[in-house]
Order: structure tokens, then sequence, then C-alpha cells
């Protein structure tokens, strides 16, 4: 597998991702689920500076010096706006942004899977890179999965 070929693709897929928190952090109707999509624009900053970083190290031949990452999606997504969103008064607000909340959602899983699949199919330090990715990806997934549940709940209901 091509490692720069995978990094490009990757750099593409975050910054589409990075977009559309973006642009849907204005559009929801809810400062805190707004926050937390900001969060994650944010964090798909960090992504691309670490795949970044990857590049720059694997073309410098230096893969020692790959940046490093923490993995706290919670943390980076502010405890307090997720608290919030998980308040039932402000989960019920938040029917009108189930949409927006599931297609995110989608493309947050879409993230972690390319990331945990194109690991499989690298070695050494360039699979640890992706596995890093896979793991930070995941971490972010499983905390919107949560949003998405709890507001899914009170909508299906």
């Amino acid at each position: 597998m091509d490692i720069l070929r995978s990094c490009e693709y990757a750099l593409q897929l975050e910054r589409e991702s990075r977009d559309y928190y973006t642009e849907n952090a204005a559009r929801l109707s809810h400062a805190a689920a707004a926050s937390v999509y900001k969060g994650l624009a944010d964090e798909a900053d960090k992504h691309i500076k670490f795949i970044k970083g990857v590049l720059k190290a694997r073309r410098s031949g230096s893969l020692e010096r790959m940046p490093r990452v923490a993995v706290d999606a919670q943390a980076a997504l502010g405890w307090r706006a997720l608290a919030e969103i998980m308040n039932d008064d402000v989960v019920q607000e938040l029917e009108a942004d189930v949409a927006i909340l599931r297609l995110g959602l989608i493309l947050q899983n879409d993230l972690t899977e390319y990331y945990a699949l194109t690991a499989l199919q690298l070695e050494g330090m360039e699979q640890e890179a992706f596995e890093r990715l896979a793991s930070w990806s995941r971490a972010l997934t499983e905390t919107l999965q949560q949003i998405y549940d709890r507001v899914f709940e009170l909508y299906a209901a």
C-alpha cells in the first residue's frame, strides 16, 4: 500500500469532514449541539495536522519523528457541551437536528473504518500512525454515537 496516497486521501476525508462540521455547526438550532460540531471541526484540524506530520516524516525518511497524539474525545468536544446535550429538555430541542447528527455520525464512522482498514495493510511506524488515527477517530465516533442515541431515543418515542 502506498502510504503517501493513503495520507493524501485521509487529508481529503478530514478536510471534507471539517467543512461538514463547520457548516453544520451554524445550522444546528441549539448552542450545545453547535459546540459539539465546532469541537469535531477542531478535531478534524488536529487530524489534518497529524497526517501532515506523518507525510513530512515519511518524505524525510524519518518516521521515528512521527507526531504523537493524545486520545480524549470527550475532553476535546467539551464535557460541558456533552453534559448539556444529554439533559432531557435539551435533547427534546434537538429533534429538528437529528438528520444532521446522523450524517455526522455516518461521516465519523467512515473515517474510523478507513483508518482501521488502512492500518491493517501497513507495517511498522506507518501502521502505528493509522492505528492512532483509528483510535482517535473511534473515540470521537463513540462520543457522537452517545449524543445521537440519546436524541434518537426521544425522537423515535
